[in-house]
């Protein structure tokens, strides 16, 4: 390969090495979650950067890198793909994929529910349908109605914002007891 190839495609030279070495190299960092997961690189581009860069072209912008499609799967042509840094954040293991949308934050967004209610649901129980699906809770529920300065009020939340009084200061000073 000529320098001035070589110089053109410096990038994908790189990704094409770092790939190889993830997957053949017991020394690499990585070489646990490829090559020690079974991961292999494809015959056809074990033997040649050219043929690499003949079936992946080159990177679409400087933004792309090289991706696998099925997380499982080789490093082959079928498998693999130029993907943004967005696009493989949403492809790994750790995503969970619902409903169609191509990640459990991008569901919470459609659903109008936050992606960190979801998780504290969870960790307090509940069914990963349940979290999303569930109405939420009225935190007044089974509380006594507050009787403050000779009005009623379904909680002390709402007697301190009919009064203009922070109800941190009526917690904290124990005013409500």
């Amino acid at each position: 390969m000529s320098s001035k190839y070589r110089h053109k495609y410096q990038h994908e030279l790189w990704v094409y090495g770092a790939m190889k070495n993830r997957c053949n190299n017991p020394n690499n960092p990585g070489y646990k979650n490829y090559g020690g997961r079974g991961i292999k690189v494809s015959k056809r581009w074990g033997i040649s950067f050219s043929n690499f860069l003949e079936d992946m072209g080159p990177r679409p912008t400087p933004n792309h890198t090289l991706d696998r499609i099925d997380n499982d799967g080789d490093y082959s042509k079928e498998n693999c793909r130029w993907a943004t840094r967005r696009e493989q954040a949403l492809n790994t293991r750790s995503v969970i994929k619902i409903d169609g949308h191509e990640s459990l934050a991008s569901l919470c967004k459609s659903l109008g529910i936050t992606y960190d209610g979801v998780w504290r649901r969870m960790r307090r129980g509940m069914t990963l349908k349940e979290a999303l699906y569930s109405p939420k809770t009225d935190k007044t529920k089974g509380c006594r109605a507050v009787l403050f300065r000779g009005k009623q009020f379904k909680s002390i939340k709402e007697a301190c914002q009919a009064f203009r009084v922070f109800y941190r200061t009526v917690r904290r000073e124990g005013q409500f007891l």
